[in-house]
Parts: structure tokens; C-alpha cells; sequence
């Protein structure tokens, strides 16, 4: 599990908000459409921290913000945002391929 989360998920998470690589000419946002600008992440961030007292404690841990504390992502966290919130959330901000 920790692999999984505490790996991939941030691997993912990196590349995604352009700090993926230590060459900062490999991250620029021009040449990877993948990659979100840090106003939409602070954007998720606050969806996350506004639903989170709509989640279910089922789910565990309740979403927090994830532009300013995803350095502090334990494995539950990690695992919420893979399984629960990613999907729906990057739909709506990742560029569509044709």
C-alpha cells in the first residue's frame, strides 16, 4: 500500500503540478499539457477543503488542502486522492486529447 501511495500516487502528484523532474526545463508548463498551473491547484485545494465535511467518515480522513499540505500526506491521504477525489476533480482541468 505505502508503495503504491506513498509512491506512484506522489510521483503523479508531482508531475501534475510540474515538479516532477529536478531540471526545471523538463517541468515548464508549455511543453506538457498535463501539467496544472498553481492557480488551479490552489482552485482543487479549496474544492477539497469546502467538501470535506460532505465526505462520509467511511472514507476516513476528511480531504484537506492539497496545493499547500500535500507534503504532509500520509498513505490514507494519499489513497483518498487517488481512489476518491482525483477522477473527478482533474476532469474538469486536464486539457483533452485529440
Amino acid at each position: 500500500m505505502h508503495l503504491l501511495f506513498e509512491g506512484v500516487s506522489i510521483w503523479m502528484f508531482k508531475h501534475w503540478n510540474g515538479t516532477f523532474f529536478s531540471n526545471p526545463d523538463l517541468n515548464r508548463l508549455e511543453d506538457n499539457p498535463h501539467i496544472l498551473n498553481k492557480k488551479i491547484w490552489e482552485t482543487i485545494g479549496k474544492i477539497m477543503e469546502t467538501n470535506s465535511k460532505a465526505v462520509p467518515s467511511e472514507f476516513g480522513r476528511a480531504p484537506i488542502n492539497i496545493s499547500r499540505h500535500s507534503n504532509g500526506f500520509k498513505a490514507e491521504e494519499w489513497t483518498n486522492w487517488t481512489n476518491l477525489y482525483s477522477l473527478p476533480i482533474l476532469i474538469n482541468y486536464q486539457q483533452e486529447k485529440r
